[in-house]
């Protein structure tokens, strides 16, 4: 049943709109049902419309549905292709192997049936060759069998002379034996002469290795002879009057106008003077050492201008510390390379510093100097100064080294000997530690090296040599040589401990560095760096104000030895009082052994010994009467002491010797290093 129209549908709702509307909306009605039946209209059409799409659709599925049936049929049928032509393509595949096999086959069935060809050929030459070798072989046995008769005939007279030879044979044979005894008799004469040449070539050989080394003994010799000749020919610098010559005394130092150098008026004048002056044994010897200290120093100045601007620094520290390695790793580009090794090899102390020219000079001890190659430098190791027989730094105290020194322009390095390597070393390696304590005692710094391939802190006789360095207020810079050879972990922490036993030992130092002479470069630094403790030293020297210190120190140190001895006196006529003082209240009798003791002994011990003073109990014990004839003994070793430290020296005098001692060495001083 068809649906209703909207026209019949809305119908009702318009016809009671109709009725109760006012006329003039009637049209608007009937206008309304128009529209309306043009909108069923309308859609009557789209319905039938519809139903024609879907008959078309119905159409359409059913010949969709047989269009996908065929494509079934199609696919089947391709794939069945598809498989086929699969088969076809193995099959031909397997083809073209089988008839590439038979034409392989067909071509070495060729190349046999050419090769058959070819042998039939060479055998029918063969065949042809043997029948003419045959009818050869026929002529030749004809040949032959005439040769055979021949023969025949030749051994018929050969066995004549086989028989003969056998008769020979038989005396040669006897003639062999013979002979073969006279060989053997050859041959061991032989042998013998052999084994004689072997021992005659053996003791040539002997002979030529003991004159290889008679050779070279001579030419070390010959070498040790020519650098002390060398040494002891160099003419001084200066050549001062002698101080033996009877022309020249004392008096000649009144004015320090004339010749005379400061060595010379330090031994006709100066310790002549400390003589006069009678000063007490201990305080005498060490201004002695003091003199030859600054004398060394000015002799040194004097020979060497070239030390006059220059910042002196040691370079210090034990045996095979690294101290020559250390030196030398300053030294732009290597150029000269100092001495080093296992075994103690810098026997004379070396100065390096920058020059205009690599230039090696050999200090004498008159002054004078002498060239040297590096060679020869080298070798003036302990062992070479020990077989000379005699301490080489008497005739050779120091080396100069001029070179070009990295950083430094003002500095002046001293290589000293190792302080420590004389207990193995021998005679000439005792007075290693004199000399470095002389040679650091006048520098302006130290550079004290330790070694860490050795070592992890610092030795205690290093710390005491420090400790002796530092009571000097001279700067100090340590340095832990052979850094490269330890972890940085481990070098920071040697580093720390070096510095915590430094200050516990209240040692005063600039800086502690961690250094590599192999790199040439500091690792680690703790306070200063080795950069900058040499820019603040890197300045040039002032010899003149340094010695003349050392001489006012020294000077001040002899005032004060002549005062010391002055002071004694005082204290000898003070004790000489208040013993007669003491002994004006004693009692008449017998005294006790402990009263004595008691009141007298701390006295009496410094006038008597021992005998005499037990000579005095006994006595007393025997006899109260000898306290006067105690008396009498007590003031007169008294005066006695007081006479023997006054020694005929005018306290005056004194005075006016001691201001003269230090005006003329202070003039002779200043004209010296002038």
């Amino acid at each position: 049943m068809a649906p209703d129209t909207l026209e019949q549908q809305l119908l009702p709702a318009l016809t009671q709109l109709g009725r109760f509307w006012s006329l003039n909306r009637k049209k608007w009605v009937n206008d309304a049902r128009q529209q309306i039946s043009a909108a069923d209209a309308l859609t009557a059409r789209i319905l039938k419309h519809q139903a024609v799409l879907k008959g078309d659709l119905e159409h359409q599925k059913v010949t969709l549905k047989q269009l996908q049936d065929t494509h079934s049929q199609q696919a089947e049928r391709l794939r069945e292709c598809t498989d086929a032509n699969t088969t076809l393509t193995v099959a031909h595949n397997a083809l073209l192997l089988d008839a590439s096999a038979l034409r392989d086959a067909l071509s070495e069935s060729q190349q046999t049936l050419t090769g058959l060809e070819l042998a039939l050929a060479e055998l029918k030459g063969q065949r042809q060759a043997l029948t003419q070798e045959n009818e050869q072989q026929g002529s030749a046995l004809a040949q032959a069998q005439a040769s055979h008769q021949s023969l025949q005939m030749a051994y018929s007279a050969l066995e004549q002379r086989a028989t003969q030879s056998q008769r020979d044979l038989l005396v040669a044979s006897e003639e062999c034996r013979t002979l073969q005894a006279t060989l053997e008799s050859l041959r061991e004469v032989h042998q013998q002469v052999q084994r004689d040449l072997a021992q005659h070539q053996k003791w040539l050989q002997q002979e030529q290795a003991a004159n290889q080394v008679l050779a070279h003994e001579k030419a070390v010799l010959q070498k040790k002879e020519a650098l002390v000749r060398e040494i002891l020919s160099a003419p001084p610098r200066v050549h001062p009057p002698h101080r033996h010559d009877p022309e020249w005394d004392k008096d000649q130092f009144e004015e320090p106008t004339g010749g005379p150098s400061f060595s010379d008026w330090l031994k006709v004048f100066f310790v002549p003077a400390l003589g006069e002056l009678h000063l007490p044994a201990e305080p005498l010897a060490f201004v002695l050492d003091r003199v030859q200290e600054l004398e060394a120093t000015v002799a040194m100045l004097e020979s060497t201008p070239l030390l006059r601007d220059k910042f002196v620094v040691a370079v210090a520290g034990g045996f095979s510390s690294g101290k020559s390695s250390f030196i030398s790793s300053l030294i732009e580009g290597q150029t000269i390379e100092l001495p080093n090794g296992m075994e103690p090899v810098t026997s004379i102390p070396t100065y390096v510093m920058s020059g205009g020219t690599d230039a090696i000079r050999g200090h004498t001890f008159r002054g004078g100097e002498i060239s040297m190659s590096v060679d020869i430098y080298k070798g003036l190791s302990h062992d070479f100064a020990q077989s000379l027989g005699f301490n080489l730094r008497d005739i050779l105290p120091y080396v100069t080294i001029e070179t070009t020194l990295r950083h430094v322009e003002h500095l002046a390095f001293v290589d000293l000997p190792g302080y420590d390597a004389a207990d193995s070393e021998g005679i000439h390696t005792a007075g290693d530690e004199l000399t470095a304590t002389d040679f650091m005692q006048s520098a302006d710094a130290i550079v004290w090296v330790v070694g860490l391939d050795s070592n992890g802190t610092l030795p205690e006789t290093d710390l005491a040599h420090l400790d002796k360095l530092s009571q000097r207020d001279l700067p100090i810079h340590v340095v832990l040589n052979k850094a490269d050879l330890r972890e940085p972990s481990q070098v920071t922490e040697v580093l720390d401990q070096i510095r915590d036993l430094l200050e516990a030992e209240r040692i005063q130092f600039v800086g502690l560095s961690a250094y590599s002479s192999v790199l040439g470069e500091e690792l680690q630094f703790l306070q200063k760096s080795l950069l900058e403790s040499f820019g603040l030293w890197d300045q040039p020297g002032q010899p003149m104000t340094r010695v003349l210190r050392q001489f006012g120190e020294l000077m001040d140190q002899v005032e004060g030895a002549s005062s010391q001895r002055t002071a004694t006196l005082d204290a000898v006529k003070s004790l000489r009082l208040d013993f007669m003082e003491l002994l004006s209240h004693l009692p008449n009798g017998v005294l006790e052994e402990s009263d004595l003791d008691s009141q007298r002994r701390e006295y009496i011990e410094h006038v008597y010994s021992a005998d005499e003073i037990d000579d005095l109990i006994g006595a007393q014990a025997e006899n109260g009467t000898r306290l006067p004839s105690l008396r009498r003994n007590v003031n007169k070793r008294m005066m006695q002491l007081q006479k023997g430290l006054l020694a005929n020296v005018d306290p005056g005098a004194a005075k006016d010797l001691l201001l003269r001692m230090r005006q003329e060495g202070m003039n002779y001083l200043e004209r010296a290093l002038a």
